[in-house]
């Protein structure tokens, strides 16, 4: 058997602050040189970094997680910050509906507009209806009326600069047509 096992793994030098989206190769040292134990790459929260068999490690999510590098029964670990800059951050945000008067059972898109437009691709924008009995919304922006009233339909960025924009939509029920009978002829 010419097993050497690991005696130890060190991190090396890397970055401890990502930005969303960069991707960082990790090189952590095992000692000794000739040990034949491969290095495994563990993630803590894939929701916020992904790592490859090689040891590359991406920035996918906003938030702090730790990668865990093993050779043997050795392990280091990698504690890593993803942050946004600010182009990746919604300043101001324009929400508009087709229409601002439906009927009962149809339906508007709204349109959101995000500035700076460099964000729009990072933002996670939540819709909601403040009178869901009046009017819902969909995540796809789709706002449709329930009952006669008067809701407002408000976007909100989750970004952490939460960043609203709101606008009014006004239900009404469509008119019955009037049957005119021959006896009501005067």
């Amino acid at each position: 058997d010419n097993s050497v096992p690991a005696e130890s793994i060190e991190a090396g030098t890397y970055s401890s602050n990502m930005l969303l989206g960069e991707t960082q190769q990790l090189s952590p040292t095992v000692r000794p040189r000739n040990s034949t134990d491969s290095v495994i790459y563990l993630t803590d929260d894939s929701s916020v970094l992904t790592v490859s068999n090689s040891g590359v490690v991406q920035a996918v999510g906003v938030g702090t997680a730790t990668v865990t590098a093993a050779a043997g029964n050795q392990i280091c670990a990698y504690t890593i910050s993803v942050s946004m800059d600010s182009t990746m951050i919604v300043t101001e945000m324009d929400l508009a509906l087709s229409s601002n008067t439906i009927y009962v059972g149809n339906s508007v898109s709204a349109s959101l507009q995000v500035r700076p437009s460099s964000a729009s691709q990072y933002a996670t924008i939540s819709l909601t209806s403040s009178n869901e009995k009046v009017a819902t919304v969909n995540s796809f922006g789709r706002v449709t009326g329930v009952s006669p009233g008067t809701a407002t339909i408000t976007a909100t960025a989750k970004d952490g600069s939460g960043k609203k924009a709101t606008c009014t939509v006004t239900v009404t029920q469509p008119v019955k047509g009037v049957t005119v009978t021959p006896d009501s002829v005067v």
